[in-house]
């Protein structure tokens, strides 16, 4: 099983992670590595090349981007 961790930051409250974020992520990075459980800390691509792929009742729905923002695709993704 694999897993994809996401940190979510409101560019109009916090451009940048604050120090103690960066220290826990950094944490999960080295714990993850030493168990050799880590297998990218890449970024992810541009929002311009963004696809939703979605899966209800049977039926496949694939949403392409460009979304606005970051924030246009999670809300589409998960909204609130």
């Amino acid at each position: 099983m694999r897993h994809m961790m996401l940190i979510r930051v409101d560019p109009t409250n916090a451009p940048e992670p604050d120090e103690a974020l960066i220290e826990q992520v950094n944490k999960v990075i080295e714990e993850m590595t030493k168990a050799g459980v880590l297998l990218d800390t890449a970024g992810l691509h541009s929002i311009t090349e963004a696809t939703k792929i979605a899966q209800s009742g049977g039926k496949q729905t694939v949403l392409d981007g460009p979304f606005t923002d970051t924030s246009a695709l999670l809300e589409r993704i998960h909204p609130r």
